[in-house]
């Protein structure tokens, strides 16, 4: 009504759609958004950055973030490896994000601590030595496929797509003389032998790595730092296998004559 009458509306005068500041904002953000895509800074600049834009955590500046099934957690990624008989081989805690940088330490921590035994009982290396050690897919890679060491089978798809290719794509015989790394272990995981052998790795890791969680605790470490978890992986394993003796019937006679 009053504008109609010629009067001037109380308050400031909309601004145009264009002329508003949050509208200036998001084009010279996508103006400086197009330049860094034109030119994007060298790592040498990148280190330069003002250093408020790296994040650690305070409360354990050793541990990281890693992604698991149920989201994202701070924390450490635990490799063990066990026996075919239910025994904790070794158990490292370790800082990487994901496993397949760990195929080849886990693998020579384990012939490690067989010869140690076989230097022990020299009469018994024959059963110390290390026959083939399985993998999931989160280790696959022409490194850890190459790498000097134990045999192994390691997965390259998820157990559900490995059965499927077994079931309706097995294979037999040996692997073309040509055939590459990644060829030679998808032929193998695909025979009869080869995908019996993988069927057994979940019975032989799943188990004990749920003793050390659900039995001893371990979802949670009661320390930080990576060398106190390590210490206390360490005797949870140690515990674990303890009990599993204790369990088992083992006596301390045949422990001594073993």
């Amino acid at each position: 009504a009053a504008a109609g009458r010629g009067h001037r509306l109380p308050g400031t005068p909309a601004a145009a759609p264009h002329e508003h500041p949050r509208v200036a904002q998001l084009r010279q953000a996508y103006q400086d958004a197009l330049a860094t895509a034109e030119h994007p800074p060298t790592s040498e600049q990148a280190g330069d950055q003002d250093s408020s834009a790296h994040r650690v955590n305070l409360t354990d500046p050793d541990s990281r973030l890693l992604k698991t099934r149920n989201g994202w957690v701070q924390g450490y990624n635990c490799q063990t490896a066990t026996s075919d008989d239910g025994f904790i081989i070794t158990a490292r805690a370790t800082q990487d994000a994901n496993d397949i940088a760990q195929f080849v330490p886990t693998a020579k921590a384990v012939q490690d601590i067989a010869d140690q035994l076989a230097g022990h009982v020299p009469d018994r290396a024959d059963d110390l030595t290390v026959g083939t050690m399985i993998g999931d897919a989160g280790y696959d890679s022409l490194a850890n496929l190459t790498a000097p060491g134990p045999d192994r089978l390691i997965a390259n798809a998820t157990r559900r797509d490995l059965n499927h290719a077994a079931t309706h794509d097995p294979a037999t015989g040996d692997p073309s003389e040509h055939a590459s790394p990644r060829e030679r272990m998808d032929h193998r995981l695909r025979t009869d032998d080869g995908h019996a052998l993988y069927t057994r790795r979940a019975p032989m890791v799943e188990a004990p790595n749920a003793w050390l969680k659900d039995r001893r605790g371990l979802r949670r470490f009661a320390r930080r730092g990576l060398h106190a978890a390590q210490a206390e992986l360490s005797l949870a394993a140690a515990v674990t296998n303890l009990l599993k003796i204790a369990t088992s019937g083992i006596t301390t006679a045949q422990i001594a004559t073993a």
